[in-house]
């Protein structure tokens, strides 16, 4: 569990933008909240500020839409567009999946860790 944390912790270290290792790490995570249930709670301090990191993401203005790839984009009302890499969305989903499992598994735990 130590090495998942400290994984976690300072992802750039281990993990390219978009390296999938990291959907794994939370799966992981996911399984063994599954298999520990409230037991689990007792890793919740450490964990939920580092998943909850995920969640912090700035969309970034594209001058030229045609040539980005891997984002997912959106034309404002103000004629500009701005766009997310496509694999940091697909990471806030599994962080969110991630979290939800932790409340699904560890009931009341989540709540006071």
């Amino acid at each position: 569990m130590q090495a998942i944390v400290s994984m976690l912790r300072e992802p750039e270290k281990h993990f390219e933008d978009d390296d999938p290792l990291k959907g794994f790490v939370l799966e992981s995570l996911q399984r063994i909240s599954k298999t520990l249930g409230p037991d689990f709670g007792q890793f919740l301090p450490a964990l939920l500020p580092l998943i909850l990191n995920q969640f912090s993401l700035t969309a970034a203005e594209v001058d030229d839409a045609n040539e980005e790839q891997d984002m997912t984009m959106i034309m404002l009302a103000e004629g500009k567009c701005v766009g997310l890499k496509t694999s940091a969305i697909e990471d806030l989903a599994s962080a969110l999946q991630t979290i939800s499992c932790f409340v699904e598994n560890c009931g009341p735990a989540v709540y006071n860790p």
